[in-house]
C-alpha cells in the first residue's frame, strides 16, 4: 500500500473521523471492505466488490441510515484488531458479529 488511508487502520480511522457524515463515512466503510479484498489476493473478488459497490451505493447510505455509524466502526475495529493479530478465527467472528447484526437489524 503506498498512502496510509488505503490500509484498513486508515479506513477505520476515517470511519470515525466522519461519524456523522453519511457520504464520506459509507466511503470510507466502503473502502474498508475494498482494502480487505485487496490484501487476500484474489484480483476477481476485489474487481467483482468494486463492481457491486458502484451498483449499490444508494443502498450503502440507507443501510447506514438503518444502522448509524457506531455498529461499523465498532465491527470493522474488532476486525482489524483480529488481523493485526493475525488471527483467522477471531476475524471470522468479529465478521460473522458484525454480519449476524445487520441481518437481525433488518
Amino acid at each position: 500500500w503506498h498512502r496510509h488511508d488505503e490500509l484498513p487502520c486508515g479506513t477505520v480511522k476515517q470511519m470515525k473521523k466522519y461519524e456523522g457524515e453519511r457520504d464520506a463515512f459509507v466511503n470510507a466503510d466502503l473502502k474498508f471492505h475494498e482494502v480487505i479484498c485487496k490484501a487476500s489476493g484474489n484480483q476477481l473478488l476485489e474487481k467483482s466488490l468494486h463492481k457491486v459497490f458502484l451498483e449499490t451505493r444508494k443502498n450503502h447510505n440507507q443501510m447506514n441510515a438503518l444502522f448509524g455509524f457506531q455498529s461499523g466502526i465498532d465491527c470493522h475495529t474488532e476486525i482489524l484488531e483480529a488481523f493485526k493479530e493475525k488471527n483467522s478465527q477471531k476475524a471470522y467472528r468479529a465478521m460473522w458479529n458484525h454480519m449476524n447484526q445487520a441481518m437481525k437489524k433488518i
